[in-house]
């Protein structure tokens, strides 16, 4: 892979890598689609809409509890054959799925959105979707966002942060550095990585018109996954998608003399310049979402059958395993308990 030519181009409209700026990618898709456990109907659905090689597919084990899968060479799977009633069947794209799909003829990630909601038929589940900038300018180094976290100059509505510097032992060189915001298997994590380094190490050559690339990428779960399809479907600007949602739970700023409060704080200058004029868009999860009439419907229709399995095999293991997670509630669940209690009774 050592002489291996990296260039993210693919059909994004970019012919003169020496002009780039920022580019905004989808890199991740997972949807769950519960109307059909047949995965080859979905995958002539994509081959009689996008024209996929329905040949590059082959038979292949299972993930994420489906035992059998179809997959592609090219980053596309779709998994089936659950091992707990009514799963459906699962669609994986990945980074380099993602760059095959946009290598099809008039490909479009909206468009593509509403091929997925059409063949769901509205029963399908979004769990996860990573979109991304690459910055190939670039408007900011990587070090200069750890010494702002380092100097407190960021402030940001995902509470654990931390970073990552990588470095070759023999010259102390640096092979990239990471700034996490946010736990990886969070509702969201935001991701500012060195692309170009990362691609290095992987022994890739990178196209010779990239001096730099930094990427800002978002990895989105569940609602907020959902909420993001939607917009991307109903044909809104991936750019600006991008940056509204990074500008809502990112801020770095410019410390104020005299002024305690961060919030009052200036805009820094260079990441004003990234953001531009998008205002803040909010992904947040509505009272009906959170409640726990979801929790219930979801156990109602995935693991009731797998609950009576286990009751009939040895009831004991049930109440082991309800006791283990009442010593894990914590505060924010025992709100959310008093607060359904509290709308049943007052509908009695």
């Amino acid at each position: 892979m050592s002489d291996s030519v990296c260039s993210p181009l693919t059909n994004r409209g970019v012919q003169d890598t020496s002009k780039m700026t920022l580019v905004p990618l989808v890199d991740w898709l997972q949807v769950t689609f519960k109307n059909t456990d047949n995965a080859h109907r979905l995958l002539y659905y994509l081959n009689k809409h996008l024209n996929i090689d329905i040949d590059s597919f082959i038979d292949s084990k299972g993930r994420y509890y489906y035992t059998k899968s179809l997959e592609s060479e090219f980053g596309v799977s779709i998994f089936y054959d659950g091992m707990i009633e009514n799963m459906g069947i699962h669609l994986q794209v990945t980074g380099k799925g993602c760059r095959w799909l946009e290598s099809t003829d008039e490909f479009s990630w909206s468009d593509f959105f509403y091929y997925l909601n059409d063949f769901g038929k509205g029963d399908y589940n979004v769990t996860r979707l990573d979109i991304a900038l690459d910055d190939f300018r670039t408007f900011f180094t990587l070090e200069e966002v750890v010494r702002k976290l380092e100097k407190n100059e960021i402030t940001s509505k995902l509470e654990h942060v931390q970073y990552v510097k990588s470095m070759n032992i023999s010259d102390s060189s640096s092979k990239g550095t990471t700034v996490y915001f946010g736990k990886s298997d969070g509702m969201i994590q935001i991701r500012f990585y060195e692309k170009d380094k990362e691609l290095h190490e992987k022994g890739y050559v990178i196209d010779r018109g990239i001096k730099k690339w930094n990427r800002y990428e978002l990895q989105l779960r569940n609602e907020r996954a959902e909420q993001v399809f939607e917009l991307i479907k109903n044909d809104n600007s991936l750019g600006d998608t991008v940056k509204s949602i990074l500008n809502s739970y990112i801020k770095i700023r410019t410390k104020k003399k005299g002024d305690t409060n961060k919030s009052r704080w200036p805009i820094w200058h260079k990441w004003k310049n990234l953001i531009g004029t998008v205002t803040d868009l909010k992904i947040t999860i509505s009272k009906n979402e959170m409640n726990l009439d979801k929790s219930i419907e979801w156990i109602d229709k995935q693991v009731k059958k797998t609950l009576a399995k286990i009751h009939e095999v040895d009831e004991t293991i049930l109440f082991d395993l309800i006791s283990q997670g009442k010593l894990k509630l914590d505060l924010k669940d025992k709100k959310d308990i008093y607060n359904y209690k509290k709308s049943r009774n007052d509908s009695d």
